[in-house]
C-alpha cells in the first residue's frame, strides 16, 4: 500500500511540474497583470515570476522587452524605469542559461537588445545588455558584426586619443570571449597591442585565448592585410608562440606575411625600418616552418635587404636571418641565389675586401642544408681564399655533404 502511494505521489509531483512548465494560463494571468499594472506594479509581476521556478517565463520577458523599448523616450530618465529595464534583462539573461540552446524559449531578444544598447545611455545597464547577449547571441551573426564593429570604433578612438568608457570595453570583450567567434579575433588582438590599463588588456587577452578557431589563416590574414603594420608584427609573434596552429599554417602565414611586407609603401624612414622589421619576423618564422613555394619570395627579400644594409636602412642581422630562411626552404632557387651571393663573396675576399664572416658561415651552412651540386665549385673555392679556418672547415663539411648526395 506504501508503495502503491509512493507511486501516486511521484506521479502527482510530475503532473504537477509538467503543468507548471506548460501553464499558460498562469503566464497568460501574469501577462495581462504586466500590461495592466503601473511601473512599480510591473516590477513586481516580474520579480513574483521568480517563485514558479518551473514555469517557462519567457514570453512574460520579451513582454516586459517590448514595453521597454517601445517606451524608452518616456523612460530614459524614471529610476522606477531603469530598475525595471535592469530586471528584465537579468531575467532574460537568466532564461537564455536555463535554456538548452542558450536562447529564452520563447525567442530571441538579441536585437532588441542591442537596440537598447544604443539609445540607454546608462553604463550599467549597458553592461547588463553585454553579460546576456554573451550568452543569447551565439548564433546572431548581426547582432556579432554589429558589437564586432562597436569595440573596433572604441579601438580606433583610443588610439586617437579620444575619450572612451573602458569599463563597458571591457565588458565587450569579455562578452565577444564568451562567443568565441573567430570574426572577432582581430579586434580583440588589436585591443591586446594597444596601450589599454592592464585590466582592460588583460580582458582582450583571455577573450583572445576563447576564440574558437576554425581557420588560422583566415583569422591572421585579415589582420596582414587589413591592421596597422604594428599589429601585423604582432601577429606574427602571437603565431609563433601559439601551440594550437597547425605548422602547415603557420608557414602559409609566415609566406603571406612576407609577401605583404615586400609591397608594402613606406611613407618615412622610420616606417621602412619597421617593414624590414617585419619581413624579418617572417623569415624567421619560415625557418621554424619552412615554405618551399615560397623561395622567390625569400630571395626577392634577401635583395632587398642587401641594398637597405648598404643604405643603412636594416640591421646586418637581418640577412643572416633571411640566407637561413633561404637554406631551410628546400628549394632550387635558394640554392641558385646563394650560389651567386658566394661567389660574390668570394670575389670580394680574393680582392682583398671585408666581409662579414657570419653572412659567410650561414651562407654555407645554408647551401650544405640545401645540398644542391651548383654550389660545389664555389664552396670548392673558399678553401682557397684567406678566409679564417673555420669558415674553410664549413665548407669542407658542406662539399662532403654534397658528395654525399
Amino acid at each position: 500500500m506504501k508503495k502503491i502511494l509512493s507511486i501516486a505521489v511521484l506521479a502527482g509531483l510530475l503532473l504537477n511540474f509538467a503543468a507548471a512548465q506548460s501553464n499558460p494560463a498562469l503566464v497568460e494571468a501574469f501577462q495581462r497583470n504586466f500590461t495592466r499594472g503601473s511601473l512599480s506594479a510591473k516590477i513586481e509581476v516580474l520579480q513574483d515570476s521568480l517563485n514558479y521556478p518551473e514555469t517557462d517565463w519567457s514570453s512574460l520577458y520579451l513582454l516586459s522587452l517590448d514595453f521597454v523599448t517601445r517606451n524608452i523616450s518616456i523612460l530614459l530618465n524614471d529610476n522606477l524605469a531603469r530598475e525595471l529595464t535592469n530586471l528584465t534583462i537579468r531575467l532574460i539573461r537568466l532564461s537564455g542559461e536555463e535554456g538548452a540552446s542558450g536562447r529564452p524559449p520563447g525567442g530571441n531578444p538579441a536585437e532588441a537588445l542591442w537596440s537598447l544598447f544604443n539609445v540607454y545611455g546608462d553604463i550599467s545597464i549597458q553592461q547588463e545588455i553585454l553579460s546576456t547577449l554573451a550568452v543569447i547571441a551565439h548564433r546572431e551573426p548581426r547582432i556579432l558584426e554589429n558589437l564586432n564593429r562597436w569595440a573596433e570604433g572604441r579601438n580606433n578612438l583610443y588610439r586617437a586619443g579620444q575619450p572612451v568608457n573602458l569599463d563597458l570595453l571591457g565588458e565587450a570583450f569579455v562578452t565577444l570571449g564568451k562567443i568565441g567567434d573567430e570574426s572577432s579575433f582581430p579586434i580583440l588582438f588589436a585591443a591586446s597591442t594597444i596601450a589599454y590599463p592592464q585590466e582592460v588588456k588583460q580582458k582582450a587577452e583571455d577573450a583572445l585565448r576563447q576564440v574558437v578557431a576554425e581557420d588560422y589563416r583566415q583569422m591572421v590574414g585579415a589582420i596582414l592585410q587589413n591592421s596597422p603594420l604594428p599589429e601585423k608584427i604582432a601577429v606574427l609573434d602571437y603565431v609563433a608562440g601559439e601551440s594550437k596552429i597547425p605548422e602547415g599554417d603557420k608557414a602559409w602565414i609566415a609566406r603571406r606575411a612576407l609577401q605583404t611586407g615586400l609591397v608594402l609603401s613606406p611613407q618615412s624612414t622610420e616606417e621602412q625600418s619597421r617593414i624590414f622589421e617585419f619581413q624579418n619576423r617572417a623569415a624567421i618564422l619560415l625557418t621554424s616552418y619552412p615554405a618551399p613555394e615560397g623561395a622567390n619570395d625569400l630571395v626577392r627579400h634577401f635583395d632587398t635587404l642587401l641594398l637597405a644594409i648598404d643604405r643603412g636602412l636594416a640591421p646586418a642581422g637581418y640577412l643572416i636571418n633571411a640566407i637561413e630562411a633561404l637554406g631551410r626552404s628546400g628549394a632550387r632557387e635558394a640554392a641558385e641565389r646563394l650560389t651567386l651571393y658566394l661567389e660574390l663573396v668570394n670575389l670580394y675576399t680574393e680582392n682583398g675586401q671585408t666581409v662579414d664572416p657570419g653572412v659567410v658561415m650561414a651562407v654555407i651552412h645554408s647551401l650544405s642544408l640545401l645540398g644542391d651540386r651548383i654550389s660545389f665549385d664555389y664552396l670548392l673555392y673558399v678553401r682557397y681564399l684567406s678566409y679564417p679556418e673555420e669558415i674553410k672547415e664549413a665548407a669542407r663539411e658542406a662539399l662532403d655533404n654534397l658528395k654525399r648526395d
